[in-house]
């Protein structure tokens, strides 16, 4: 069991949901970890490619940038 405020298990949860298709529902799981954890490059990775699956090209332009950003 993680402590409340771990960042991690809504990575986790938004790269299962990302797996199973379920964009909307891992793009939301991702906003919560980069909430807690904004310096986390793998979860703005992962905000990207669900944004981009939900053909949001503009915001995952965005994320695509702040993980590049914080991982040259």
């Amino acid at each position: 069991s993680y402590p409340p405020g771990e960042p991690l298990p809504m990575h986790n949860l938004g790269r299962f949901l990302y797996t199973q298709r379920r964009y909307a529902e891992a793009r939301d799981e991702f906003r919560k970890c980069l909430k807690l954890a904004p310096w986390t490059s793998q979860a703005w990775t992962g905000l990207a490619a669900a944004e981009l699956s939900l053909g949001e090209v503009n915001s995952a332009r965005h994320a695509l940038n702040e993980a590049r950003r914080l991982n040259p």
